[in-house]
């Protein structure tokens, strides 16, 4: 999920009633109907399924502990480089296929030339980009991470609480870091 899907699922609530309101246009091809109609179905389901996907994700975050980063050496900015790392990692992980399914319904929306998506309303793709931003932003945070040190990376990938899904407000505050630059995307 390029305004962060995560936190717009009530537009998509008028993005899936406006799809069942679209209906074939006379003029296409049976052929162009059906993807049309298929590509309407899809987007829909895609849109209810990676909406309760990340409402479930959101459910099982945690607040990391005080301690998280107890014992290790590590600066502010590797604290943060490593939230960051962790939070879309799992977040990626929690999202799964679902994720990969949206993005797939994405694109036949794209093919199929529905409104919003076609080539003549979304010229520079947005759709498309707003549905890659995820990717998009797990490279970024990827790069701070892997400039930490070896030694360092295996010893936070050995924390059994960086592997669960938590919430970067909540624990940046409870690390103490509360003037951290790390998103919720």
């Amino acid at each position: 999920m390029a305004a962060n899907l995560k936190n717009t699922w009530p537009a998509w609530a008028l993005l899936i009633g406006n799809l069942f309101w679209l209906t074939p246009s006379q003029a296409q091809s049976p052929a162009q109907e059906d993807l049309t109609s298929f590509a309407i179905r899809r987007l829909a389901q895609a849109v209810i399924d990676y909406s309760a996907q990340i409402q479930y994700c959101r459910q099982q975050e945690i607040v990391l502990p005080p301690d998280t980063f107890a014992g290790l050496e590590m600066s502010r900015d590797e604290q943060i480089a490593a939230l960051a790392y962790f939070r879309n990692k799992n977040d990626r992980t929690c999202l799964g296929q679902v994720e990969e399914e949206f993005l797939q319904a994405t694109l036949l929306a794209r093919e199929a030339k529905l409104p919003a998506y076609s080539a003549k309303d979304d010229p520079g793709a947005e759709q498309i980009l707003t549905a890659l931003l995820s990717r998009t932003l797990a490279l970024k945070r990827e790069r701070p991470y892997l400039r930490l040190a070896p030694a360092l990376r295996r010893q936070l990938e050995a924390l059994p609480v960086l592997q669960h899904n938590f919430d970067p407000f909540q624990s940046i505050r409870s690390l103490g870091l509360s003037n951290a630059d790390i998103d919720d995307d």
